[in-house]
């Protein structure tokens, strides 16, 4: 199966406060989950919604929803802690 890795409008903002070496990183980190799907490690529902966050190798988080039918995974958030 081949995951489809989407970054949402909401996550223009925080792109825009990282760095470039950031972004560079965070588009391999997800690229990776392309053959195998996100990990969701830490899951939450909100407004009837599955979300997950994550942190990423780099140390960046991701919060993200997934449609496993299609399959994608819709990111929301991104943020370095």
């Amino acid at each position: 199966m081949t995951w489809r890795v989407f970054l949402t409008d909401t996550t223009q903002p925080d792109l825009d406060a990282l760095t470039p070496a950031d972004r560079a990183v965070i588009t391999e980190e997800l690229f990776a989950w392309v053959p195998d799907g996100p990990p969701r490690t830490s899951g939450q529902a909100v407004a009837g919604v599955q979300l997950y966050e994550d942190q990423l190798p780099s140390g960046i988080s991701v919060t993200y929803f997934v449609d496993e039918h299609v399959p994608y995974v819709g990111v929301i958030r991104i943020q370095r802690r």
